[in-house]
């Protein structure tokens, strides 16, 4: 840091007490990210910035690179949202300008010990279990953790997870909410349907709505549906979700268009927000989401049972660490101890086409085409209005105490 730079920053510094002795309006939280494009952890990060407003708390949102998407739209104000590109002068002088007295980092760390001198209360929020961090990123995410004021887990899957990595204890759990009021407002008819997409009404139709990463494992896919098309041709794959992983989508359908899977596996472009509720109902059976890793159940997840579809997800110890799990069929995991996971064996079992799991797969992408009409009207979307957005900001606001 050269003479200016230290200039700037002792400058910061003192407009920072400054405003904390002299500023009379309400304390402010900051939601730290790395990015704010569209994603699960975006989604959650911004139901928390509407939420703790609602409740009278002023929030923010801090990008740490400009790589920012369509949430930002949905920020009540724009001033509500800092691209910080990695500076944490900027960061001071937000928060001096703003009383932000509390930074919850949602996969970030930056500066975090320093901002714990300057006198910030730190939260942080274990959002995955991190398979892909070598020992040098767990090593240097305890050392940012020890200066939390307290760690959220979104799951107790995730937290068992996170303890044994660790050894940190100390870890509350909140599970991460859905906003159900404006998931029943959202009744604009889906312009995507069994028609548009070549499906016939016999068709048993299986979703997965996930970003296309190594960690969701959609080549799973590949070698499961050419062994059920030897048997049948009425099941058929829809995978809705942005590519965030080019690499992975390239290997993906490099595979598939060899594949004698490929026209039983179909893309379907963006779904805007206000039509998904209404493609759930119209267009899947059910919805299926084979993932190598996960902070538990997804919000994916919890949208589809509170659409009324069954679900097939990978067992991350669900009827032991989800509340309500009556309408989750679930299949084992394709390894036999994830603890045993290094980046290097997760990176290749997600390219593997023949997984351990495959049979049970198979067996269990059957068994519900074959009973999708009597495990739909089993399915009651009221059990899982539990998972909604308020109840997730009272429970960080009750942690918080901000």
């Amino acid at each position: 840091m050269n003479l200016k730079r230290y200039l700037k920053f002792g400058k910061a510094v003192i407009n920072l007490y400054i405003s904390r002795i002299f500023n009379k309006n309400k304390k402010g939280i900051a939601f730290i990210v790395n990015s704010f494009e569209k994603g699960g952890v975006e989604q959650v990060v911004l139901n928390l910035y509407k939420g703790f407003r609602s409740k009278g708390y002023p929030s923010y949102v801090v990008s740490l690179s400009n790589n920012i998407g369509i949430f930002a739209n949905e920020l009540d104000c724009p001033n509500h949202l800092r691209i910080l590109n990695y500076d944490v002068i900027d960061l001071i002088n937000y928060c001096a300008k703003n009383n932000i007295r509390t930074l919850h980092y949602h996969y970030a760390t930056f500066n975090m010990k320093l901002m714990k001198l300057l006198g910030f209360k730190i939260f942080y929020t274990i959002h995955n279990t991190y398979i892909w961090y070598s020992n040098e990123d767990w090593n240097a995410l305890k050392s940012c953790l020890k200066y939390c004021d307290g760690i959220i887990a979104v799951s107790d899957w995730t937290k068992s997870y996170f303890i044994k990595k660790t050894n940190i204890k100390n870890v509350t759990t909140i599970i991460n909410g859905i906003d159900i009021k404006k998931l029943s407002e959202n009744n604009v008819s889906s312009s995507i349907t069994r028609n548009s997409l070549n499906l016939a009404p016999s068709d048993k139709v299986f979703v997965n709505v996930a970003s296309i990463t190594e960690g969701k494992y959609q080549m799973c896919f590949i070698k499961v549906m050419e062994e059920i098309i030897k048997k049948r041709n009425d099941i058929k794959i829809l995978l809705v979700g942005n590519i965030l992983d080019k690499k992975y989508y390239k290997d993906f359908m490099k595979e598939l268009n060899k594949s004698k899977s490929k026209d039983f596996i179909k893309f379907v472009n963006y779904i805007p927000q206000n039509e998904l509720s209404s493609f759930l109902k119209t267009v899947p059976d059910a919805f299926i989401l084979p993932s190598i890793h996960e902070a538990g159940v997804t919000l994916s997840t919890i949208e589809a049972l509170l659409n009324g579809l069954p679900v097939i997800i990978t067992d991350f110890d669900i009827k032991n660490t989800f509340p309500v799990s009556d309408d989750i069929i679930t299949i084992p995991t394709p390894y036999n101890n994830i603890l045993e996971l290094t980046p290097k064996s997760a990176k290749k079992l997600s390219r593997n086409l023949n997984p351990i799991n495959k049979k049970e797969i198979i067996e269990k992408i059957i068994y519900v085409a074959d009973n999708s009409e009597n495990l739909r009207k089993k399915v009651e979307p009221n059990k899982y209005k539990i998972f909604s957005v308020e109840n997730m900001v009272e429970q960080h606001i009750n942690f918080m105490i901000i």
